[in-house]
This record gives C-alpha cells, sequence and structure tokens, in this order.
C-alpha cells in the first residue's frame, strides 16, 4: 500500500472512533467530505482491502498490443 492509503486508513480510523468528524478528515485528506463518506462506507464493508486503488494490477489503457513493439523494432 502507499503512504496515502496508509494515511486514509489512520484518518478513517480516527472518524470511526469518533475523534475526528468528516469534515475535518475532508480538509486532511484534501478530498470533499461526500468522497470522505464514500470512503469510510467502503471502509467499514471491506476494511483495509477496500481502501487500495480499484485499478491496481490492470494493464494501462495506453499500452501497446503485443508485437507492435517488435513491428516497430523491425
Amino acid at each position: 500500500m502507499s503512504a496515502r492509503e496508509f494515511n486514509r486508513i489512520e484518518v478513517l480510523a480516527r472518524i470511526k472512533s469518533g475523534t475526528l468528524t468528516a469534515t475535518s478528515a475532508a480538509r486532511l485528506l484534501g478530498l470533499s467530505r461526500s468522497q470522505v463518506r464514500g470512503l469510510l462506507d467502503r471502509f467499514r464493508c471491506e476494511s483495509i482491502s477496500g481502501l487500495r486503488h480499484r485499478a491496481r494490477g490492470q494493464t494501462s489503457n495506453q499500452q501497446f498490443r503485443p508485437g507492435t513493439r517488435d513491428l516497430a523494432l523491425s
């Protein structure tokens, strides 16, 4: 996990424990309050794994088809 994801976990855990409000968390994370609520819902349902980036492990949309590189180099 990235440092940003670990920071989100820490902030969301503080919201869950009641020591931080969603508005304050939004300011800390640089997000809107509704985005923080969405993250908090995913955190409650899926725990830490719900906060990882959804596109992790996917191939890029900008990636060339296999063989294109070989064709260009030949």
